[in-house]
């Protein structure tokens, strides 16, 4: 009777046949495969379930198992196996010399080691698992956040198989093609999702820059939006204005390339002296030295502690309130916050859909050419009045004011049809007044940046800077219609501002908001002639 026995490290295969017969030529070998290779008797098998990582084959080398180590991440081999790279999916296991006999069937194993049934009814073995619907080698590492799912077909080359895996958003960006907007949804929501770090900075950095140099394409840059509020619109509330009371909502992209003082918070207090009601969004600074928010802090006001339908009444009595969209978004902000310098797809509506309270009318500044593209946007988006405006001087620099005597862009779009004539209107009142950048140009230091505009909100200066303002305000009071006509919003502007009013409303804003009165006196105080802002020099002995 033929025995078998299972030695420590390798299969072992014994026979007590009295007729000993050449190993290739008995029937057990011939049924299991046994031949020679390289002067050992070697037995092979077919099998789908070989271990090791992508169907790699093992050979026995008959000497000293122990040695043997299996590839690094693989099932590992049955002991005394090597890989077969000649014959891959085969299995070759060593027999040890001698004349081949029965195997019993308890010592029957598939390559893994697991007991097979009976010889004519084996158990099935399971599959190893792969990834879902592939077929393919053993997923080992989660799909990656960026990709979502899966999403893989086998495309067949001749005698190969080729996995390709969807394109992710930042790869669909480099193409020339419209990206569906489910996609572009799908793809920022993952960004958004990664871990805080690197990746996820320039990932986002890199996708919104993108969608803006790609058109902008309106479909895309909807999708874009729309997914960022997504973090936080759940937890949005709206608050009415009074009946009958008409508010404007005024914000802007920010990151323009010319920096300028704070000429929208003080245009948009002047506007409110003239009968506006201007809610005022705003957030700190990323690219210049104060923003609106950082000019509220500044003049001692504290809108932080104003619940928001507290402003709201601020804002029906004085026709100025402020509210800060940081606090509106604070998920997104925790991604976004302070990390862009430029303006992106985001730019073209996302700061104007962050309003607490329901306007009737919006203005908002664009720090880029594409101020048509997010007009139109914007009253997609639901927004039934609405104004975008940009500066340009030469073809880099970019402002989300109106800059007098520079490019002025404007576009209206009310109730879904654009105002070509008020378009006009705004662009021939901008070209009629006489340019002086340096006049509104950006200060140094915090404090003296947001004193040049109290400065002007006080009568004190005598520049150009009054008539940017007042450029600005007229604006406001055209679409808040407290004026017919922006050249008439013009003249009552330059008014209010060289009699020193703009200064008394935003002194009413700092009490009612509880503020600190004593932070605006100190900046007054701060208040120097704009001579001074360039020094005079030593006076010359000879002349040049």
């Amino acid at each position: 009777m033929g025995r078998a026995h299972a030695g420590q490290g390798t299969l072992a295969i014994a026979s007590t046949a009295l007729r000993p017969r050449p190993a290739h030529h008995s029937p057990l070998c011939r049924a299991a495969g046994v031949r020679r290779r390289g002067g050992r008797r070697v037995w092979s098998e077919r099998s789908p379930h070989t271990p090791g990582a992508e169907g790699c084959s093992w050979r026995g080398n008959g000497s000293r198992p122990e040695r043997l180590r299996p590839p690094r991440r693989s099932l590992g081999p049955p002991a005394g196996c090597l890989p077969s790279l000649d014959h891959p999916a085969r299995l070759l296991l060593v027999l040890p010399r001698g004349r081949p006999g029965r195997l019993p069937r308890r010592h029957r194993r598939d390559c893994q080691g697991r007991r097979l049934g009976r010889p004519h009814d084996p158990r099935p073995i399971p599959p190893r698992r792969t990834a879902a619907g592939t077929g393919g080698p053993e997923q080992r590492n989660p799909p990656s956040p960026l990709q979502g799912p899966a999403h893989i077909r086998h495309v067949t080359e001749g005698d190969h198989a080729m996995a390709v895996t969807k394109p992710l958003l930042a790869h669909k960006i480099n193409s020339p093609a419209d990206i569906p907007p489910q996609d572009v949804h799908a793809g920022i929501t993952r960004i958004l999702a990664l871990p805080e770090g690197h990746t996820r900075d320039v990932m986002l950095g890199s996708v919104l820059t993108g969608l803006l140099l790609r058109g902008p394409r309106l479909e895309e840059i909807e999708a874009a939006v729309q997914a960022a509020t997504s973090l936080d619109r759940s937890s949005w509330d709206f608050h009415q204005p009074p009946e009958g009371m008409r508010f404007v909502g005024y914000t802007g992209s920010g990151k323009k390339t010319f920096k300028t003082i704070n000429l929208s918070t003080a245009a948009a207090l002047v506007a409110a002296t003239g009968g506006a009601h201007v809610a005022k969004l705003g957030s700190r600074s990323a690219s210049s030295k104060t923003g609106s928010r950082d000019f509220i802090d500044l003049v001692g006001a504290t809108s932080d502690t104003v619940p928001h339908q507290e402003m709201v009444d601020i804002t029906a009595e004085t026709g100025f309130g402020f509210f800060s969209i940081e606090k509106r978004v604070p998920e997104f902000d925790r991604r976004y916050g302070g990390r862009f310098q430029a303006v992106h797809a985001l730019s073209l509506a996302f700061p104007a859909l962050l309003s607490p309270v329901t306007c009737s009318a919006y203005v908002y500044g664009l720090s880029h050419p594409a101020v048509g593209a997010s007009a139109r946007l914007l009253s997609k988006l639901g927004l039934p009045d609405v104004t975008v405006i940009n500066s340009s001087l030469g073809k880099a620099v970019q402002v989300d004011e109106l800059i007098p005597g520079s490019t002025v862009r404007a576009c209206r779009i009310s109730a879904g049809d654009e105002d070509l004539t008020f378009n006009d209107e705004v662009r021939k009142s901008a070209s009629s007044m006489p340019q002086d950048l340096m006049s509104v140009a950006q200060h140094e230091d915090p404090r003296e940046n947001v004193a040049a505009a109290i400065r002007v909100l006080a009568g004190h200066d005598i520049g150009q800077a009054r008539n940017a303002v007042a450029l600005n305000a007229a604006l406001l009071m055209v679409m808040s219609e407290a004026v017919p006509t922006v050249q008439s919003g013009i003249d009552t502007a330059l008014t209010i501002i060289d009699a020193g009013a703009g200064l008394d409303t935003l002194q009413q804003f700092v009490r009612l908001t509880g503020g600190a009165p004593d932070r605006l006196r100190s900046l007054l105080r701060h208040v120097t002639p704009t001579a001074l802002l360039v020094s005079p020099g030593n006076k010359e002995k000879a002349p040049c």
